[in-house]
């Protein structure tokens, strides 16, 4: 991704730490979306001759047509979305890229000397069986606290940035 994009390339001499993604667990909440799509398609079929005796065949399969485009596009839509949120702790600044909406995204850069508390959050049967959550960076020049949703392991990440940030004060 940075070295496509000009505008997030890293400085010379500057190396990537850790990238955090989100976790696996957001294309199966896709893939259970796809799944109601296609029993909500299924019922539409079962009472299709009845939906066809009201408006007529062409137009009957031009609204289920229209339908199945449109939510099929919402869908990817949404995997792209959250395909394209991460964050990049490089030796020298954060970067933090979050696809707002499909066509839209916003970039937060700050050096790691801003960095003020870094916190973890994991809260619900499904984020601890499957061990993803939230991580949250405040920073000392905002107000506005980044929050990292559906993390994989973040307790550990969290630690891995800290031991980074220790080091790099030691240093």
């Amino acid at each position: 991704m940075l070295k496509n994009n000009p505008s997030l390339s890293l400085n010379e001499g500057e190396k990537n730490i850790i990238t955090l993604k989100r976790h696996w667990i957001t294309f199966v909440f896709l893939g259970l979306y796809f799944i109601g799509f296609l029993i909500l398609s299924g019922i539409f079929l079962i009472f299709s001759k009845f939906g066809i005796s009201l408006v007529g065949e062409k137009i009957f399969w031009g609204f289920f047509s229209i339908f199945c485009l449109i939510f099929i596009s919402v869908l990817m839509m949404m995997g792209i979305n959250s395909e394209l949120d991460f964050l990049i702790l490089t030796d020298n600044r954060v970067i933090y890229i979050e696809q707002t909406t499909f066509l839209s995204r916003k970039i937060i850069e700050f050096p790691l000397s801003s960095i003020q508390e870094i916190r973890s959050k994991v809260s619900g049967i499904l984020p601890t069986i499957f061990q993803y959550g939230e991580v949250s960076i405040a920073t000392a020049n905002s107000q506005e606290i980044m929050k990292l949703p559906y993390i994989g392991n973040p307790g550990e990440k969290i630690r891995e940035i800290n031991n980074f940030l220790t080091n790099l004060q030691k240093n």
